[in-house]
């Protein structure tokens, strides 16, 4: 019999598979029964970091489309969603020292101008 003060912990997955599928599946659960075509905050939340993470990780900028082939199918994201969390990581990386600059072949992350002086001392 369980002791009702005894508190149980549940385990986390621990290897970065295990991570993995949990996430997509929080996806997955959080995106159903989304009558009006937008995405749960959490998963709003988390494609924005996906994207975040693409974009830092990126030699080059990336178009929508790009990361539409990129995800889209996968998180079953469609190219509205995408937008929606680019304008989202702009407004929220735009606190810090980077911004979401929107060029000719697609979207870059880079650092403020304002730390340009900093930045440049790494190649001097």
């Amino acid at each position: 019999m369980n002791d009702p003060d005894e508190t149980v912990e549940e385990e986390s997955p621990t290897s970065p598979e295990q991570t993995e599928h949990a996430e997509q599946t929080e996806l997955d659960v959080a995106q159903s029964g989304q009558q009006d075509g937008t995405l749960e905050p959490a998963v709003m939340a988390r494609l924005e970091h996906v994207i975040e993470a693409l974009l830092l990780a990126s030699d080059s900028p990336l178009s929508v489309e790009q990361i539409h082939r990129l995800l889209g199918a996968e998180l079953d994201v469609n190219k509205t969603h995408l937008r929606a969390a680019l304008e989202q990581l702009g407004e929220r990386i735009s606190k810090g020292a980077c911004e979401l600059k929107e060029v000719s072949s697609g979207y870059r992350i880079h650092v403020k101008s304002d730390y340009a002086e900093w930045v440049g001392r790494l190649w001097q």
